[in-house]
């Protein structure tokens, strides 16, 4: 094939594909996750703007690159450098990286009196990504594991990177308990009574 052929092929690939080439990735996800945490978290004392949406102390839009943020950033890393985890769809390993930051931190549902009350995983998450903290359990658990084995894991490279203080040292967190996660399911699922 000449470079003008070539060319004339790319050109209508991409036209096929209506210019749509980007891969979906779990990061896609977050930010949305990561706002409607910020909402609903009650660690995460934060001004609203007008349109819902949480802000620093200044009004200025909500930093990403918070401990959150970061913490989420490094579990779903870890999870990208699993190959099971590249087989399930980027929005649960987000959501799952999300429940697995905020039982970590230990931040739990502001609501919790409300009938819908999900512990470590929010109902306004649930609106957001589409999951309950029974769809997420597996997958949770399968991450929690990967980031209690980060730091003597084979391939260090994002434990290297996230224990930095660039990325507030969240590698250096101390992974929750595995029988404390495993019990935050069971209440999530256990039926509220009215009074």
């Amino acid at each position: 094939y000449s470079v003008r052929e070539v060319t004339n092929i790319e050109i209508e690939i991409c036209t096929l594909l209506a210019f749509n080439l980007q891969i979906v990735t779990p990061h896609h996800f977050a930010n949305i996750f990561l706002r409607a945490s910020y909402v609903s978290g009650n660690g995460l004392d934060r001004p609203i703007c007008s349109m819902g949406c949480p802000t620093e102390e200044d009004g200025s839009p909500l930093n990403r690159n918070s401990g959150m943020g970061y913490l989420v950033d490094y579990l779903m890393e870890i999870a990208l450098m699993n190959h099971e985890f590249l087989q399930l769809e980027p929005s649960r390993v987000a959501a799952a990286a999300v429940y697995l930051a905020r039982a970590t931190l230990g931040i739990r549902d502001a609501g919790e009196s409300d009938e819908f009350s999900t512990g470590f995983f929010s109902t306004t998450l649930k609106f957001y990504s589409g999951y309950d903290a029974a769809d997420l359990k597996e997958t949770v658990m399968e991450l929690h594991k990967l980031h209690e084995k980060a730091q003597d894991a084979v391939l260090k490279s994002v434990y290297d990177k996230f224990k930095t203080e660039k990325f507030g040292l969240v590698a250096l967190k101390i992974p929750i308990v595995k029988d404390v996660l495993s019990e935050s399911f069971d209440i999530c699922n256990e039926p509220t009574q009215k009074q």
